[in-house]
């Protein structure tokens, strides 16, 4: 988290070199990331459908591994269908995709506080996340944009704002930024844990 909070334009521009290498991505095309297990929970399909119908033309690169069937289903519909989206499986550190992206979305139909939400704004990345769970409140001070959890429209109306609005995309990460900043440390919960059990234990 400290790297991602860390990392100017320099290291983004760095990252982004990596990624599009690696990734065969063209120069200036938008990225979209997604980290996410493949399963019933993080509603995948409703990735696809949102997809489908962007208006401003990218790449999107879905990171995680997950339930075999189910992500041969996704990739057989993303061929079928000529889906701007490829499923790349697990990613040992996906602190370059992190940085190289221009926008973070997910799908899931609940969660907790998602790690990957707080990497992707300590990155500096827009987020378009439904609105449920812990994401509400990690999003509720900025950084991007609540949806209705299920709504391809509403992903899609999302990300095609912040993709073609480079000032908005911009205010939305740093306010993310801004934000992850403010977080207590592991330091600092750590310290805050042991204090609560020290006052439990000499009470």
């Amino acid at each position: 988290m400290l790297d991602l909070l860390a990392a100017g334009p320099r290291e983004r521009a760095a990252a982004r070199e990596r990624v599009a290498a690696a990734y065969g991505l063209t120069r200036g095309e938008p990225l979209i990331l997604t980290i996410s297990r493949v399963a019933p929970q993080k509603d995948l399909p409703t990735l696809l459908d949102a997809a489908s119908t962007l208006s401003v033309p990218g790449a999107w690169l879905v990171v995680g591994g997950g339930i075999p069937h189910l992500l041969s289903e996704l990739r057989a519909r993303v061929e079928r269908e000529h889906l701007p989206v490829r499923f790349l499986g697990p990613v040992s550190d996906p602190g370059d995709l992190l940085l190289a992206a221009d926008l973070f979305v997910l799908t899931s139909r609940w969660e907790a506080r998602a790690l990957v939400v707080q990497e992707a704004m300590a990155g500096g990345i827009p987020v378009v996340a439904p609105n449920v769970g812990g994401l509400t409140d990690l999003l509720a001070e900025g950084g991007g944009r609540l949806v209705s959890p299920g709504s391809a429209g509403q992903i899609a109306s999302a990300a095609d704002y912040f993709l073609s609005d480079a000032a908005a995309s911009a205010a939305a990460a740093d306010r993310g930024r801004a934000v992850a900043a403010g977080w207590p440390s592991v330091a600092d919960t750590t310290r805050a844990w042991s204090a609560a059990y020290d006052a439990l234990i000499l009470g």
